[in-house]
């Protein structure tokens, strides 16, 4: 598995966006196969999930 930490840390203090690493979830959206990466901030894993919820609305990986 392939680690994101130094992108995702190089962009938020870029952009100075601060992220809460106990409220993130990470989502490939896609209709193919894929394999998961590992995505870190600030040293904490995010977990992988198959849906997200953003502003009450609920996003599915498979785009539905």
């Amino acid at each position: 598995m392939k680690q994101m930490d130094v992108s995702v840390n190089n962009w938020t203090r870029k952009w100075l966006i601060i992220l809460n690493e106990a409220k993130s979830v990470h989502v490939d959206f896609t209709n193919k196969r894929c394999q998961h990466i590992l995505i870190t901030i600030n040293d904490k894993v995010i977990p992988h999930s198959i849906t997200a919820k953003y502003l009450g609305m609920t996003l599915h990986a498979k785009l539905r």
